[in-house]
């Protein structure tokens, strides 16, 4: 219609006097004021519709230690939080046990650039026994692009979450010296140090930090947040 709707359900109302009778290739119609049917539109061009952007596998250059796991392959076990599962799945062929991880993904176009940085940088950073580890990424079987990725889960809960775990002094020092690592070592800032971003991983009693916040440089820097909260 020309005319500009204050409420969209204006113009479903009318799309739907006329949805029988279009055909699977119409991507917009024009209508009258009196709502009745002016034109329609088969070019591609004017289809206004958005899906959410999954980069190919080859643009995220990704580093040779880093693997890959089919989402078909991933088993829901719970919903830790919106676009965070706890899943499980068989790391390899001849493995007799399956591997618990947490699955961070997305589905709305305004979360890809900040799941896209998250990646990585993540999944670039080595090994440090004081940050969660980076797992795989996580691939949609029909092209294999990237639709996320998995850390490994540490169980028992965050610091927050479990406030019945007495808190050591070594884990103090273990934190302090992971955010000096990624600080001094590789020029990256947390942005949000937090009892909700903690975990103690029960097989070493290690303090192990979440990177979900990091930004190098300018990339994913929030300016509004500070490292302590």
């Amino acid at each position: 219609m020309d005319e500009e709707q204050e409420s969209e359900d204006v113009a479903i109302g009318h799309l739907k006097k006329h949805i029988d009778a279009l055909g699977p290739d119409v991507y917009a119609i024009h209508l009258s004021q009196d709502s009745e049917l002016v034109s329609v539109s088969t070019n591609p061009e004017d289809d206004e519709a958005t899906c959410v952007y999954y980069p190919p596998l080859q643009a995220i250059l990704r580093p040779d230690h880093v693997k890959t796991v089919l989402r078909l392959d991933l088993l829901e076990l719970d919903r830790l939080s919106p676009n965070v599962d706890l899943v499980s799945y068989t790391p390899c062929a001849n493995a007799t046990e399956t591997r618990k991880a947490v699955f961070k993904y997305y589905f709305l176009f305004q979360f890809l650039h900040k799941l896209w940085h998250e990646i990585n940088l993540w999944m670039r950073l080595p090994s440090h026994p004081n940050l969660v580890p980076f797992d795989r990424l996580v691939l949609d079987k029909l092209y294999g692009h990237v639709v996320g990725f998995t850390s490994l889960y540490i169980p028992g809960g965050t610091i927050s979450e479990n406030k019945s775990r007495l808190f050591k002094l070594e884990w103090l020092r273990q934190l302090t010296c992971v955010i000096d690592d990624l600080n001094l070592k590789y020029g990256i800032v947390h942005q949000d140090v937090a009892a909700r971003n903690l975990l103690i991983n029960p097989k070493t009693d290690a303090l192990c930090c979440s990177t979900s916040t990091i930004a190098a440089g300018s990339v994913a820097l929030d300016t509004q947040r500070t490292e302590m909260t």
